[in-house]
């Protein structure tokens, strides 16, 4: 149940920052300077999720 929830946090982070970096006025929340940093946490995120899954 972790692991999806981990899943689930890591999609929702990648695409945030997708989103961010094809429309940074659309969401706030994130810096430009912190886009990398948020796709690389959500890449983590999702292969922690995916071990946790196994």
């Amino acid at each position: 149940m972790i692991g999806a929830g981990l899943i689930l946090f890591a999609v929702i982070g990648f695409i945030a920052a997708l989103i961010k970096k094809k429309n940074p006025e659309m969401i706030k929340d994130i810096k430009p300077e912190d886009t990398g940093k948020v796709m690389a946490l959500s890449v983590v995120f999702f292969v922690l999720g995916i071990w946790l899954r196994m």
